[in-house]
């Protein structure tokens, strides 16, 4: 019994994180819209609209249905985590990259938060994927 990084702890922190990371990018994007003209982009659409909202609410409930012990479907918490991994890095990535000469603090804050939030998602994606795998190899 080395280190129980698979434990319902991490779990629970990096759920939290996500929902933290997730909340500030939110508010910073609907605050300042008006100085962050993505919004009328289609890809601004699809990844700061879609994403963002779609994160804050299956982020919870995979945090509350994951604590009771009721996410059984073979690495589904694993896809989820890659996919809002995969869009928030690229909400980051477009954000950054359309407001880096504009002298505008705000679109900055937001793509970083965006990213940070794509690293918990990322690294919550190895860690239910080790879970997973350690937990079929007992079965097995």
């Amino acid at each position: 019994m080395a280190c129980s990084c698979s434990g319902k702890g991490i779990f629970i922190t990096l759920k939290v994180f996500q929902i933290i990371c997730v909340i500030a990018a939110i508010v910073i994007y609907q605050i300042k819209a008006h100085v962050m003209p993505i919004a009328n982009t289609y890809g601004g659409i699809f990844f700061c609209d879609g994403s963002l909202f779609m994160a804050i609410v299956v982020t919870p409930l995979l945090l509350i249905f994951g604590v009771l012990g009721h996410i059984n479907g073979p690495y589904f918490e694993v896809a989820v985590n890659l996919v809002f991994g995969v869009f928030l890095i690229a909400t980051g990535s477009l954000t950054i990259s359309l407001y880096i000469g504009a002298r505008v603090v705000e679109p900055m804050v937001f793509g970083s938060m965006c990213i940070i939030g794509a690293i918990f998602y990322l690294g919550d994606c190895v860690r239910a994927y080790q879970a997973k795998k350690n937990s079929t190899e007992i079965v097995e």
